[in-house]
């Protein structure tokens, strides 16, 4: 049961990458914008379950909001995530996550990123000040056992924390991928770069209720910790329209599965960004 709550919002957070309708690096392919798939009022509820062969538990939920909002004076979305385990299971593994990010409105480049979970005891406050124009990062780590941190590094490319990924990479057109092509996403994650491998699988039907739901599936590796043995994909299914909001995601764990399930939206739309 711990590892069915264990980073679950940023389980969510880092599948939802994947759930998007563009793409970063696929060789020499031309790369298009969309209008923005989300506006100013988006909210998506999601619910988390913990599957170990006919056990069925739900273990959390996470919430995924979107505010156009000022930050330093600059016009900004500002993204939320967060989530929690549910509080029966608090005696076993409490959960309670926040993830936030400002965004400038014209390229979703973040300005401000913010991680505060509080998992098990154990307790993670990241804040990341980006300064594009300097080609900066001002990177400040608070961490249970370990030591207070504030540290500038500088960076040669645009870089995104995992909040902005996702909804800067939903700007992007899909139509000119092809099965089997790999995306990369730079992103910075508790003080740390990399870049993400993603595989766009192409068009699938997912079934839901005894109905097929039209959709998109992408796939990633895992990284080996103490939640994945380094050899389990993340799927992520995607709905196939102009939204591309996520409709189902299934991680497998060293011992189970976690499914995750869209519970419900609002103001999902289609609208040019605010220039």
């Amino acid at each position: 049961m711990r590892l069915a709550f264990q980073n679950f919002v940023l389980l969510f957070i880092l599948t939802l990458m994947f759930s998007l309708h563009s793409y970063g690096t696929t060789g020499s392919k031309e790369i298009k914008k969309r209008p923005y798939p989300f506006h100013n009022g988006e909210i998506m509820n999601m619910v988390v379950y913990y599957n170990w062969g006919p056990i069925w538990l739900k273990a959390g939920e996470a919430r995924f909001t979107t505010t156009l909002e000022k930050y330093n004076g600059q016009n900004t979305y500002h993204f939320t995530a967060t989530g929690k385990s549910l509080e029966k299971w608090d005696w076993l593994f409490k959960l309670r996550d926040y993830y936030q990010s400002y965004a400038r409105t014209f390229d979703l480049q973040p300005l401000f990123y913010e991680k505060n979970t509080l998992e098990g005891g154990y307790m993670i406050h990241n804040r990341y000040f980006f300064y594009p124009g300097k080609k900066q990062i001002r990177i400040i780590t608070e961490e249970s056992r370990k030591p207070y941190r504030d540290t500038t590094v500088s960076v040669s490319h645009p870089v995104y924390d995992v909040v902005s990924a996702v909804y800067s990479l939903r700007t992007y057109d899909t139509d000119t991928l092809s099965a089997n092509d790999t995306i990369s996403v730079p992103v910075i994650l508790d003080g740390k770069m990399f870049t993400q491998n993603i595989i766009y699988k192409g068009k699938a039907l997912l079934e839901n209720r005894g109905a097929e739901v039209p959709a998109l599936l992408y796939v990633a590796l895992l990284t080996e910790s103490s939640f994945f043995s380094g050899s389990e994909e993340i799927k992520v299914y995607v709905s196939d329209d102009k939204n591309r909001y996520p409709v189902y995601i299934r991680a497998d764990v060293i011992v189970g599965s976690i499914k995750i399930f869209l519970k419900s939206y609002e103001d999902l739309k289609v609208i040019q960004h605010p220039e």
